[in-house]
């Protein structure tokens, strides 16, 4: 089974290869949190607030890393419960919501005050050590385009990226608030991939025009990247993207979920990006 997979791997890398050296034009489009940031980088400043509310016990580090895991899956079970109902509310109202369900799950509570601080806080998350040295590398290459592709509002992502010194290597943001939906609904790989194709056939973007489909310089290839491997099911199964899937934690499932669909590349971590796909 290692020895098939092994082969496996080595196909998509060539295909990858194959596909880049056209000539056209490569987008990709980055996953924000999780991938290119740190979402469970508040932990220290979760527990000062916790320690800091009177007469309450927080019994360990322990109990406040599962706050910190709950706020998590909560803000993304949100969004998820949100896709299925049709009753969209913007990222950071999901996050606000996941945080109080975090905190009741721990039986623990912050005033109102710590809480506006705390969710403030989250549009200034870490970036991962491997960040920005991988898109500064990616951004340089002429016919590699940086997108920011992410469920976050459009004044947060950039917020994160301008406090995280990612700015610059970004060419594009693309929200799903632009289209009132969350990841991974089709909708949402099907508009980041309409928007960057027609950045790329206008160049009415900051400046991004380095090919055009069915031009000599080649067709435009997108895709995601992202470190959700239910982000990256959702692209592909969509149809519209293909997918890196950044696997930052070993232990992390693949992609699959019984939807048969595997990431067209598996990566440890950024900076295998380039190699991978033969930028």
């Amino acid at each position: 089974a290692q020895a098939i997979w092994v082969k496996i791997w080595l196909f998509e890398m060539a295909l990858a290869t194959a596909v880049t050296a056209r000539g056209g034009p490569v987008f990709l489009a980055f996953d924000i949190y999780g991938t290119l940031v740190n979402p469970f980088g508040l932990q220290q400043k979760l527990a000062e607030l916790l320690r800091a509310v009177p007469d309450q016990a927080v019994a360990s580090d322990a109990a406040i890393s599962q706050v910190n895991a709950v706020w998590r899956q909560q803000q993304l079970a949100l969004t998820w419960r949100r896709n299925s109902m049709r009753r969209y509310a913007p990222f950071p109202t999901c996050t606000a919501q996941a945080l109080d369900t975090a905190l009741a799950s721990q039986r623990v509570s912050l005033p109102p005050e710590s809480k506006a601080a705390l969710l403030e806080l989250y549009t200034k998350l870490p970036a991962y050590e491997d960040t920005k040295k991988a898109l500064a590398e990616l951004a340089a290459l002429p016919h590699v385009h940086l997108a920011a592709f992410s469920n976050g509002t459009r004044a947060d992502v950039e917020a994160l990226l301008k406090h995280a010194e990612l700015a610059e290597y970004i060419e594009a943001v693309v929200s799903c608030d632009d289209v009132q939906v969350f990841k991974p609904c089709p909708e949402v790989y099907l508009h980041a991939r309409e928007t960057l194709l027609k950045l790329t056939r206008t160049g009415d973007a900051d400046g991004v025009h380095k090919g055009e489909e069915g031009t000599d310089e080649g067709a435009p290839d997108v895709w995601l990247v992202s470190s959700n491997n239910w982000d990256c099911t959702g692209a592909l199964s969509s149809g519209h993207l293909k997918a890196a899937w950044v696997q930052r934690d070993p232990a992390n499932m693949p992609p699959d979920g019984g939807f048969g669909v595997e990431p067209t590349v598996v990566l440890n971590n950024l900076e295998e990006l380039r190699a991978a796909l033969g930028l």
